[in-house]
């Protein structure tokens, strides 16, 4: 794994925070390594500042564009401060990394629902072995099984207002949708979430009932 820069003045302004955040990164690809068996050794991390890239909630931000390219995004404003990004990137890099491991099978996500699950399964993963738990994965059960509801009946829908925001107000359906999915397959017991990471999606809607 290496990290990459943008050219941007504010990385070699904030020489201390870089250093903690490469530290960041480094342990939890060291710990995402150890778990999921199909996470590429050369995968690189570019790290960009750059506030519209960045959740607004957290400050920061991240896209797995395939197994060996991750972005990661820093609001060079810090609005929540430096701790808060180091606290929270742990997180965003166990989320993209799931996704890097899943994308090295070849596994591939056409239809809403199929990319609702691929977050979710990154959503669980950075829930379980991240140091806080994400906005984006927590939800009601009796509301989001109407979002399931909706989803399904919908066939296609708006992939930006259903991920991200909705213009009733809504964030992350798609989101919390797909972490119900998954918690739905981990309380039966017979698989865990690194299992999940490599299952084919027929198999996984199978066990979720859907």
């Amino acid at each position: 794994m290496k990290i990459v820069y943008t050219e941007d003045k504010f990385w070699a302004e904030h020489s201390q925070f870089v250093a903690r955040l490469e530290a960041k990164i480094s342990r939890a690809f060291k710990k995402a390594k150890r778990i999921l068996e199909t996470l590429p050794d050369d995968v690189t991390i570019v790290l960009q500042a750059n506030e519209y890239d960045t959740i607004p909630e957290t400050g920061d931000g991240g896209w797995a564009k395939n197994s060996r390219l991750i972005l990661l995004t820093i609001d060079p404003g810090l609005p929540f401060g430096e701790e808060k990004i180091l606290q929270g990137i742990s997180n965003t890099v166990l989320h993209e990394l799931n996704h890097a491991a899943r994308f090295e099978t070849g596994i591939f996500h056409t239809e809403f629902i199929d990319m609702a699950i691929f977050e979710g399964i990154a959503t669980v993963f950075e829930r379980e072995y991240g140091l806080i738990k994400p906005l984006w994965g927590e939800y009601e059960p009796n509301e989001v099984k109407q979002w399931l509801d909706e989803i399904t009946e919908a066939g296609e829908v708006n992939h930006y207002e259903y991920m991200f925001r909705h213009s009733d107000g809504r964030r992350w359906i798609g989101y919390k949708v797909g972490t119900y999915i998954v918690d739905t397959v981990l309380s039966e017991g017979s698989v865990n979430i690194k299992q999940l990471t490599t299952m084919e999606l027929e198999k996984i809607k199978s066990l979720a009932g859907i």
